[in-house]
């Protein structure tokens, strides 16, 4: 369900699907989390910038429940991108999660 409501065409289903990610994310198998992770990649480069301010407020609770090794991976790369976006409203929110990002980077 989740995967139909990120490949919708219409931007308020892609919209939710940012807000179930970290939920689902814990209750899925190893391969189902790849692709949900894919997912997540794609939403937060979406065309629609309320899909990238959606995605950028979530990234601190998908940080909080993806494996570490994924996170400087996959999740900085989304994170440099958000907070690089023409958009404020998707710079601010993706910059507050920088806490989250950095406990992780430092390591």
């Amino acid at each position: 369900m989740l995967k139909r409501l990120a490949l919708w065409d219409n931007y308020p289903s892609r919209v939710s699907a940012c807000y179930l990610f970290s939920t689902c994310y814990e209750a899925l198998q190893d391969n189902d989390r790849v692709e949900l992770r894919q997912l997540y990649s794609e939403l937060s480069h979406d065309d629609t910038p309320m899909v990238r301010r959606a995605a950028a407020v979530n990234l601190k609770d998908m940080i909080n429940v993806v494996e570490e090794q994924y996170i400087k991976a996959e999740f900085l790369p989304i994170y440099l991108a958000l907070v690089k976006d023409d958009i404020d409203s998707v710079k601010v929110n993706a910059i507050e999660t920088t806490p989250n990002v950095m406990k992780y980077y430092t390591k």
